[in-house]
């Protein structure tokens, strides 16, 4: 059972791998958001990166390589959108 919740199709054990695309506007939009001034370009920014925050869960829900990684996307998505509406 944890071989399937780990390893990818290749037998390959995957927790974390390099950032794509979603991940990488999370993490730039996050960091910009923290660095500006408070005002309507941090706003957005902030916008910006939870939106590739769900994003990127998401896409790791639907294509992930293993179970971890579903998880992981379902947890994170999950969350995310949980606290935008607290």
């Amino acid at each position: 059972m944890l071989n399937k919740i780990f390893r990818d199709k290749q037998g390959k054990v995957v927790i974390i791998q390099f950032p794509n695309i979603p991940l990488s506007v999370w993490i730039v939009g996050l960091l910009l958001a923290k660095v500006l001034p408070s005002g309507d370009f941090s706003n957005f920014c902030k916008h910006i990166s939870t939106l590739g925050l769900v994003v990127w869960g998401i896409i790791e829900i639907l294509y992930g390589v293993n179970y971890f990684r579903r998880i992981l996307g379902a947890v994170i998505t999950i969350s995310t959108i949980y606290g935008l509406t607290r």
